[in-house]
């Protein structure tokens, strides 16, 4: 299934849905970030009947901003296995799905900051409501 919708991610982008809900699941999942689609799918894998839940857009809220769990630098000792173990899996991933993820492991830290930095000037009407307090009430429906 071909990826759609490109990145960056931005408000523009609607929330969609490809039809109705089953009834009945063995798994529902609550998220729709790189923890809560990787666990949807291993266990679809496992033969779970899975259905994942997300109030927007997958992979729009804190997985578009964290670098899907694979920084190596900076972290501690420990982590590292597991953040290397995270860029197996995501050079699988395309393969797998036969999909373009736009994942670009090579890419230098200056450029990625570059593509930073330009995407939240292209986004200042987001981030603005975020420093002001209105984007969070308004996403709990108590605000606007």
């Amino acid at each position: 299934m071909p990826v759609t919708g490109g990145f960056p991610i931005t408000l523009a982008q609607a929330p969609r849905h490809g039809g109705p809900l089953p009834d009945a699941a063995d798994l529902v999942v609550i998220g729709g970030g790189v923890i809560g689609i990787s666990t949807a799918l291993h266990a679809a894998r496992r033969g779970a009947r899975v259905v994942v839940l997300e109030k927007g857009l997958v992979a729009a809220e804190q997985s578009s901003r964290n670098w899907g769990w694979i920084r190596q630098q900076g972290r501690d000792p420990a982590e590292l296995p597991l953040m290397m173990e995270s860029n197996a899996i995501w050079r699988r991933l395309e393969r797998e799905l036969n999909a373009d993820l736009e994942w670009t492991p090579d890419e230098d830290f200056e450029s990625g900051i570059r593509k930073t930095v330009a995407w939240y000037l292209d986004n200042r009407e987001w981030w603005q409501r975020v420093l002001d307090g209105s984007y969070r009430l308004g996403r709990l429906g108590t605000g606007e």
